[in-house]
């Protein structure tokens, strides 16, 4: 009862005259009549009584609706500002509606319109980055965001969102919607707008997203744009295959199809790599060798689905040159081999238009239609000048022979006090110097140095003497230990052989000594006295007992042909050939070294024969060589322990003869003592 009802109630009471109790007797009848209603009321059905709808709810959403129709009015007729306070109210009134896209959609069209780009490239980002609003709320605004970006022409900011969101996405069917969508967005570009993008890109994240999309993108369009398709289907064919190999696409499918559409329309082409080689001549076993182990390596990539033609140049035909220059296949090329004819190459033209961008690396104008124009060298020397620039290493080096010998005689005997005995000429102060330097660098120090004529081996027993410190040859006792434990000798093997006898004629056999790998030319166990050479190490690019899987399938290629068994330069030919198909399968249309070395430099999954070769950003190679002994049995792999443990029996034997010198000389000194007549 309502308190106006009580106050009614109590006024009426107030005016209504007392009744008495006779007042309310019923009659009975009407009693009964009264029980009958009661019992016929609690057997009827209750009813449940719904209180009217809310007045304050029902103008809300009434308020909700006209603050929408009001902004999509607004938004409709410019008014961008009104649209905006429609939106705010609209969403005072239904907070959660901010999780819409439905009201982004809006929300940003008028901000965009009202705002500095500043103010609307952040409230993007923030619903991008925020937790709190739903992953398709954040993939729609991301999408907004970053076709705002490429029309600003920052490419790398909306890469970045498509990135972000990328990795927020949990469900591949998201990821792939969002590949698909920076796929047609970057078609929407021009060439020179792609190539702008790419450019910035790291070479070495090719296959990760968003980058795999760009390099697809931009391959595809250049083809389109190419009026002879023909000409760089070769080299885009090997870049969309590798991505479809290597490329992380949530759903390759739509990939795949277009890329077996081309294949259809163009067929599927040959990689052209070129060597250039002495086929006839002094060198010209050398160069069949390697030419021999490059046809085993383009059989095996054929049975792989991969073809490769190989154009071979000689270098002892008198227009070498003008073929190199000539050639409008070939990209990479292998060789040469002499000193002399990749000097001549590095005065022409076909390798000076690459070296004229590798100051910025990046400049897309660089970028050649002319394959005449953009050949890389891969030469097989152990230095060239300007390496990464003009041409690169594709040989074993001076630095890493004295590299691989520091670090076995370092690492594994703990070694640290070295020594140098060179030859006084050229190759002797170079590799001396070299190692110096590596030693340094290593963690050792050079404890000793002296030269000798090369010409002139009457004197090479004194210069050992005096290298030694020997006092009194005949007088063991009074030479005292060489503050050195290892001995580089950058020479010939046959002055090697004649000049480590001399340590042994004073006495000295503890030293290990360290040879280059000159020494393993014309190495014949039959020819050598072993046992000089017993702590002898030298380095080595091949193992012929190598059991990797690639030296055990280049001898059954080679058996399988009767070719007979394989050699350093066999391998040579095999790797080069394999690492050159890989490598232009992630070339493409980048020309510049400075690109070159960026992908050198990230190089992977290579599976070597030779040792293995890797290169730093500035395109340099470092070749990490085996370390090898030699032996009755040929050069084996060096066992550091049985050497160790041949360096302390000898130290310990010098030990006790020195010991049993000593009690000898006491013992005379004594008689002489006693007996003065003795």
């Amino acid at each position: 009862m309502t308190i106006a009802n009580k106050k009614a109630m109590t006024n009426s009471q107030s005016a209504t005259p007392t009744l008495s109790i006779s007042s309310f007797i019923l009659h009975p009848s009407s009693f009964i009549l009264i029980l009958l209603l009661l019992s016929l009321a609690a057997c009827a059905p209750k009813q449940v009584i719904t209180p009217p709808p809310s007045r304050n709810a029902t103008l809300i959403q009434k308020d909700e609706q006209t603050w929408k129709r009001l902004a999509i009015n607004s938004l409709h007729n410019k008014d961008y500002a009104r649209a905006l306070t429609a939106l705010k109210r609209w969403a005072s009134l239904s907070p959660q509606v901010k999780n819409t896209w439905s009201w982004q959609k809006l929300y940003i069209q008028a901000l965009k319109r009202t705002q500095s780009d500043a103010a609307y490239e952040e409230y993007l980002c923030r619903l991008v980055v925020k937790n709190k609003y739903p992953l398709l709320l954040k993939i729609e605004a991301g999408s907004v965001l970053a076709r705002h970006y490429f029309a600003q022409k920052k490419y790398s900011q909306g890469l970045q969102i498509y990135k972000e969101l990328h990795e927020q996405a949990r469900d591949n069917e998201l990821k792939a919607k969002l590949e698909i969508g920076l796929l047609e967005l970057l078609k929407q570009l021009s060439l020179a707008e792609l190539e702008e993008i790419k450019s910035n890109l790291d070479q070495a994240k090719k296959w990760d997203f968003p980058q795999n999309i760009v390099f697809w993108v931009y391959s595809i369009q250049k083809l389109k744009a190419d009026a002879d398709a023909n000409s760089c289907w070769p080299c885009i064919w090997a870049n969309l295959n590798s991505l479809l190999q290597n490329g992380k696409f949530t759903d390759l499918k739509p990939f795949q199809a277009e890329f077996d559409f081309w294949v259809k329309k163009l067929g599927k082409p040959a990689q052209t790599i070129g060597l250039v080689l002495p086929l006839s001549g002094p060198y010209g076993a050398i160069g069949w060798k390697i030419l021999r182990g490059a046809g085993l390596a383009q059989w095996n990539l054929l049975q792989n689905g991969i073809q490769i033609k190989i154009k071979t140049i000689n270098t002892d035909s008198p227009d070498w040159k003008n073929l190199v220059a000539n050639e409008k296949e070939a990209v990479i090329f292998g060789g040469p081999i002499l000193k002399k004819n990749w000097e001549k190459l590095t005065a022409t033209a076909a390798t000076a238009s690459p070296g004229e961008n590798s100051g910025s690396g990046n400049n897309s104008n660089s970028s050649r239609s002319d394959n005449s124009e953009r050949k890389f060298f891969f030469t097989f020397l152990p230095a060239i000048d300007q390496e990464g620039q003009a041409g690169w290493r594709f040989f074993p080096g001076s630095r890493d022979q004295v590299r691989a010998l520091i670090k076995t005689v370092i690492q594994d005997l703990n070694f640290t006090n070295l020594a140098i005995l060179y030859p006084e000429e050229d190759f002797g102060r170079k590799m001396s110097r070299i190692f110096w330097e590596e030693a340094t660098k290593l963690g050792g120090k050079i404890t000793g140095l002296k030269s000798y004529p090369p010409d002139q081996p009457t004197k090479w027993g004194k210069v050992v003497a005096s290298f030694l410190n020997i006092k009194d040859r005949d007088d063991p006792l009074q030479n005292p230990d060489p503050d050195f434990q290892a001995v580089f000798i950058p020479d010939s093997l046959s002055r090697a052989s004649a000049i480590i006898p001399q340590f042994f004629f004073y006495d000295e056999n503890r030293l290990v000594f360290l040879g280059p790998m000159l020494w393993t030319q014309g190495f014949n166990p039959h020819e050598l006295e072993i046992h000089y050479f017993s702590l002898a190490l030298v380095p080595g690019a091949w193992w012929p007992e190598n059991r990797e899987a690639k030296v055990i399938l280049l001898k059954k290629l080679l058996e399988q042909t009767a070719q007979g068994e394989p050699d350093f330069w066999v391998a040579l030919g095999f790797d080069f050939i394999r690492f050159s198909a890989m490598l232009t399968s992630l070339l493409s249309d980048t020309w510049q070294p400075a690109k070159l070395n960026q992908i050198l430099a990230g190089l992977q999954g290579m599976d070597w024969t030779i040792a293995p070769i890797s290169w730093d950003e500035h395109g340099r190679a470092r070749e990490e060589l085996f370390v090898f002994q030699l032996s009755n049995s040929g050069l084996i792999p060096a066992n550091m322990t049985t050497i160790e443990a041949k360096i302390k029996f000898r130290k310990k034997r010098r030990a006790l003869k020195l010991e049993q010198l000593r009690l000898e000389q006491n013992s005379t000194v004594q008689m002489t003592d006693t007996n003065p007549g003795f």
